[in-house]
């Protein structure tokens, strides 16, 4: 038994021994592990606080950060980083910019608080458009006017040229004209002669001609000279200084018969004197009178209703109060004339039923009245041009000042061009002693009414 006892103590020595080497090996082990432990805590709380910095605990759970931590294409702050420098390029130019500089420069454009950017970049952009939608019609306007200018340059150049090349044509005739004829004096020496006896005698008939073309040119004049003094003395000068209408030196006619109750007459003018129906005459006695208003007026006008040879009945349409129609009063209308015709230019616009609104049609009108009753009208005011009738006087338009709008400066142009033509009519008659009517004397002096 002693034996047994003292072999089994070596083991239980080596197991305490390794019992005691293993224990000393885990607590070593467990403090090494604490040791880390404390270590990994104290990193982790670090972290935790540098990450409270960029994102608190509540703002890592917004969606918008977690949509950002889902897209691996990059870190959070990096994708933040990136749409900052984006949205400040945008707003100021400048991806470096700090947050207060372009928060002031936000503020400088007007921007209310709580104001979003978008919707105000969106109005500057609607009046940015419209804004160029008006340029650009300005322009489109502006370049028809430079082509219409240069159409106008373009056929003055035609002109031009054509008057050139037609110059040059008749150079180049003369030059041949006179070629042929050096020519033939050298083939022809024998026949000059003759060819002067020829000049000589066509020179002679030449001066026959001019001089009866002289007398008949005379004779014309004093004729002129004797109508034009017959409209002088029918029409009052434009200062009223004329004198007044002697009607028994250029009567038209005269009153042959009244109706007893004065309602018709008859006139020695039928269709044998070129009398038409509708034509009406101023009735004058032997003194002409103006009327209140300064008009030469008749004591009544008449209008032709029938026509035989020599005669025409005619119809009472007014009267001047306190006057009658006599045997032997004398009929005059401005246009008609038995023995010669008037020629009138005719220009503007007339107003001839007193409508305040003066129009082309009404000139028609006054052109056709012309033409019906013998007179002619013409295209242009010339030396032939007997009386110059006037409408409505254009306004003078108000001076291009700061006026920037291709409309208005076409139409103020095309005002200033009536107003001058106008004036420059009044102006070219009075050179040229002719008779200027404005729409009240011409229809007064042809003897007008109102038809009903």
């Amino acid at each position: 038994m002693a034996v047994r006892s003292r072999g089994g103590s070596p083991g239980l020595t080596v197991a305490l021994a390794v019992f005691g080497i293993l224990f000393f090996l885990t607590l070593v082990a467990t403090v090494v592990f604490l040791v880390q432990t404390t270590g990994l805590r104290k990193t982790l709380a670090a972290a935790q606080q540098d990450l409270s910095v960029y994102a608190r605990p509540g703002e890592q759970a917004d969606p918008r950060v977690l949509a950002l931590k889902a897209d691996r294409s990059g870190s959070v702050v990096g994708k933040l980083l990136e749409q900052r420098a984006w949205a400040f390029t945008a707003i100021t130019g400048n991806a470096e910019a700090e947050f207060d500089a372009v928060q002031a420069a936000v503020k400088e454009t007007g921007l209310s608080e709580g104001e979003s950017l978008l919707p105000v970049l969106k109005r500057h952009q609607t009046l940015t458009e419209e804004a160029q939608r008006v340029a650009s019609e300005q322009r489109a306007a502006i370049n028809q006017l430079a082509a219409e200018f240069e159409q106008l340059g373009v056929g003055k150049k035609q002109q031009g040229e054509a008057f050139t090349k037609a110059v040059g044509d008749l150079d180049g005739r003369l030059q041949q004209q006179r070629d042929d004829f050096g020519k033939y004096e050298q083939t022809s020496g024998g026949k000059l002669t003759e060819l002067a006896s020829s000049i000589e005698q066509i020179r002679r008939q030449a001066e026959s001609s001019v001089l009866e073309l002289r007398q008949r040119n005379e004779q014309l004049g004093a004729e002129n000279a004797s109508l034009r003094q017959r409209i002088k003395d029918m029409v009052p000068s434009r200062e009223g200084s004329g004198p007044t209408v002697d009607p028994s030196l250029l009567p038209d006619g005269h009153i042959v018969t009244i109706d007893p109750r004065g309602r018709w007459v008859y006139i020695d003018r039928g269709r044998r004197q070129h009398v038409v129906l509708g034509m009406s005459f101023e009735v004058f006695d032997q003194i002409a009178r103006a009327d209140d208003s300064g008009q030469l007026r008749g004591k009544a006008t008449v209008l032709v209703v029938d026509i035989i040879e020599d005669s025409a009945q005619c119809q009472v349409v007014r009267t001047t109060p306190g006057t009658t129609v006599q045997e032997g009063d004398i009929i005059a209308n401005l246009v008609y004339s038995p023995d010669a015709t008037f020629n009138f230019y005719v220009y503007g616009d007339f107003d001839i039923e007193n409508t305040g609104n003066a129009t082309e049609a009404d000139r028609r009108r006054l052109e056709e009245m012309i033409q019906q009753w013998g007179g002619k009208v013409q295209a242009e005011l010339s030396y032939q041009t007997d009386f110059l009738v006037l409408g409505k006087q254009p306004p003078e338009p108000m001076p291009l000042v700061d006026v920037i709008d291709p409309v208005e400066i076409r139409r103020r142009t095309l005002l200033r061009e009536a107003y001058n033509r106008y004036q420059e009519l009044i102006q070219k008659a009075r050179e040229m002693s002719i008779p200027v009517l404005n729409q009240n004397r011409f229809l007064t002096l042809v003897g007008y009414f109102e038809r009903e």
